[in-house]
């Protein structure tokens, strides 16, 4: 399954990037973000809590730091990881 289904079965949102950023993804849902990184056959992930005060985003603390995962594993690891995060 494709991150983009995986991450939108589970509510989330991608971020639209004014700049590509090395093969990361954004994706957003309520005042969290995760940072999805492919570098080579793994991925990196990363969640933090940010705190919107109108069109300001302030960052909040970090739920998950350069979190290396498999390639194969990334799906069941999502999977897993999203649910508990509401």
């Amino acid at each position: 399954m494709k991150l983009s289904d995986i991450m939108e079965s589970h509510g989330w949102v991608q971020c639209k990037m004014e700049k590509d950023y090395n093969k990361l993804k954004v994706y957003q849902k309520d005042n969290l973000l995760l940072g999805v990184q492919k570098i080579g056959n793994v991925f990196r992930l990363d969640i933090q809590q940010v705190l919107n005060f109108g069109e300001f985003m302030i960052p909040g603390d970090k739920m998950l730091d350069k979190q290396i995962v498999p390639r194969e594993a990334l799906e069941p690891t999502l999977n897993d990881l999203l649910p508990q995060l509401v």
